[in-house]
């Protein structure tokens, strides 16, 4: 692997309870209706112990972190973005006090995501559009973004890490000289 490659490192992102803001409670409503009670503590612990292991395996990689940039799902590019990271882990979003971490130890937080494309996805969502088809552009659309976003910032000798939802696909459409891996697949 040469001084000079560009690498992601992909980490499939699972949201904590404190990612839902203000729609939390609704959430937890509807969850525990439907599941009960013993399932909503279950889930919790399980989404506390995946982001201590994600924490655990970057800590683990020993990266030069003035050298890393972090791309995170839904953070759009605005001049806001790394405030906007700052917030969420004020509210206690594993997530985002992951990458506040990181930044501390000299990462970049890049923002990664088209406002408007994340505008369009959001009213299809708060709409409650029953259509998967406008559903599955939007995510599309945002996936050729993103990739977009980390081929033309992540420089030579850079180590991206991207925070991404399961429902993405970013990694084929990424420029043919970026070397990707995927937090939990070796």
């Amino acid at each position: 692997m040469s001084a000079n490659a560009r690498r992601l490192l992909v980490v499939p992102m699972v949201h904590s309870n404190e990612d839902f803001g203000s729609q939390l409670e609704t959430f937890r409503a509807s969850f525990v209706a439907q599941f009960g009670p013993a399932e909503w503590e279950r889930r919790s612990a399980a989404l506390a112990g995946f982001w201590d292991a994600v924490s655990r395996v970057l800590d683990d990689l020993s990266l030069d972190y003035t050298k890393v940039k972090i791309f995170q799902d839904s953070l759009p590019v605005v001049p806001e973005a790394k405030q906007m990271v700052l917030d969420q882990a004020n509210k206690g979003s594993r997530n985002h006090r992951l990458i506040e971490k990181l930044a501390a130890r000299g990462a970049t937080i890049v923002g990664t995501e088209s406002i408007e494309l994340l505008i369009d996805e959001y009213r299809l969502v708060k709409e409650q559009i029953d259509d998967p088809a406008a559903i599955r552009r939007s995510v599309e659309a945002r996936d050729r973004f993103i990739a977009k976003r980390i081929s033309s910032t992540l420089n030579a000798g850079e180590t991206g890490i991207l925070f991404i939802g399961a429902a993405h696909n970013v990694g084929p459409l990424l420029a043919p000289d970026i070397e990707v891996a995927v937090l939990g697949s070796t």
